[in-house]
């Protein structure tokens, strides 16, 4: 009787034995493997850094393609009048002055090359040509060239070119100062014309609105 329980015992041993034995091997290969990964996988960056990687390199060789832009382009503001029935296109407050003149300059540089996602190989800078006689508005009104100037606009302070009694021709000195709310005044846009050192100027206003470079 005991003969077959010892056989059967000892063969029952073996197998766990057996089966111990493979699953410690299984789980060193399994901890071998594991380490192996770990090994290649400790210095690897999570996903969001490989993210933020790959868009530094994707500015830095925007940059390289773009080190300098190809030209820039002169912005000329004129301003020959304050808020009249006549214009109802100009700021009536110094502080809509203040915003018209920035949501200006904001809608150039956001198509220019001073933003790296508009694609403009062009610089640019914003000019403001303004009459001596609206620099201020009312007597205790504010500068509106200091308020130009702290905006980043380079200003230029300029009378008509061509004064009235200078004007040859009866048509010409008699419709001049009626065409456009600011008469005669709305020529020192003409100085435009000696702006040379840049490579293109345009013209703008108040109600100009770049939309692509």
């Amino acid at each position: 009787f005991w003969i077959p329980v010892v056989l059967l015992s000892c063969i029952i041993f073996a197998v766990l034995a057996g089966d111990f034995s493979g699953f410690g091997a299984n789980d060193r290969f399994m901890m071998e493997e594991h380490l192996k990964q770990d090994k290649y996988s400790i210095h690897a960056p999570p996903p969001q850094q490989e993210e933020q990687n790959y868009l530094h390199q994707s500015l830095r060789r925007q940059e390289e393609l773009h080190s300098s832009p190809k030209g820039t382009v002169g912005y000329v503001l004129p301003i020959f009048n304050c808020h009249s029935p006549d214009n109802t296109y100009h700021p009536r407050h110094v502080h809509t002055f203040h915003n018209a003149a920035l949501m200006l300059k904001a809608s150039i540089h956001r198509q220019s090359y001073k933003n790296p996602h508009s694609g403009s190989a062009y610089d640019y800078e914003m000019i403001a040509i303004i009459h001596p006689s609206v620099i201020k508005c009312s007597k205790d009104g504010p500068n509106r060239a200091d308020v130009l100037r702290d905006l980043g606009y380079k200003v230029q302070a300029h009378e008509e070119p061509v004064k009235l009694d200078g004007i040859q021709g009866e048509y010409l000195k008699t419709n001049a100062p009626l065409d456009g709310p600011g008469g005669i005044k709305d020529l020192i846009r003409l100085y435009a014309y000696k702006l040379t050192n840049y490579d293109v100027v345009t013209l703008v206003d108040f109600t100009t609105l770049v939309l692509q470079p």
